[in-house]
């Protein structure tokens, strides 16, 4: 498992100390990323934000799902719950 944000390393690290994080972090500062995986962004008082997204991919590369603007608060528990249904078949 792997995340990904436009936000700098030192940013990361700032995070992942807050939070006791242990998902290895991947600075995108140009953007490229993002851009390439169709992740969109939302206007806030004038400010475009990139919008929180996750995508599940299987062992063998293949993209099995992707969440659109997602709400962190309980996310982690739908993946898990998604990710066994698809083990199972």
């Amino acid at each position: 498992m792997v995340g990904v944000s436009a936000d700098d390393v030192a940013s990361h690290k700032n995070f992942a100390n807050k939070f006791a994080f242990t998902i290895d972090l991947l600075a995108d500062t140009n953007h490229d990323l993002l851009k390439a995986a169709g992740v969109g962004q939302t206007d806030y008082n004038g400010t475009k934000y990139w919008n929180r997204t996750s995508f599940v991919i299987d062992p063998k590369g293949n993209l099995r799902k992707v969440y659109e603007k997602v709400n962190p608060q309980g996310h982690e528990k739908l993946l898990l719950d998604d990710i066994k249904a698809m083990q199972k078949g």
